[in-house]
């Protein structure tokens, strides 16, 4: 298991690895919360959120939860986890990203991933 401190230095790792000028109009940054976040739709308690891009008339910004990639990637190997923290990132960076364009791709990838987990679920 890795602290939450931990898991900050490889957020901050894999966000500084980026282009400058990529967190442009994210005005709220990107925060690692300490909770675990169950998806409202989770039926078996293993569905969990483990970031969300978040706007509202206050600004934007990317929620990282700490305890859902704990309860998930807790057992991993540091490598492995700064992987899945460096997708995570960029997942919700493109939802920044295309949010701001007008485009709804990820969105619509996110959507067929719930069908999915209801229809494997049923």
């Amino acid at each position: 298991m890795f602290t939450i401190e931990e898991v900050q230095e490889l957020l901050d790792e894999a966000a500084l690895a980026l282009p400058e000028g990529i967190f442009d109009g994210l005005t709220g940054g990107v925060i690692l919360s300490e909770d675990t976040v169950l998806h409202p739709e989770d039926r078996h308690g293993n569905l969990y959120i483990l970031g969300q891009y978040q706007k509202d008339p206050f600004g934007s910004r990317i929620m990282i939860y700490y305890g859902s990639l704990m309860k998930i990637y807790g057992q991993a190997s540091r490598g492995e986890l700064y992987t899945r923290i460096e997708e995570l990132l960029h997942h919700e960076l493109r939802h920044h990203l295309e949010g701001r364009a007008g485009v709804d791709d990820l969105v619509r990838e996110d959507e067929a991933f719930l069908e999915d987990y209801r229809r494997r679920d049923s």
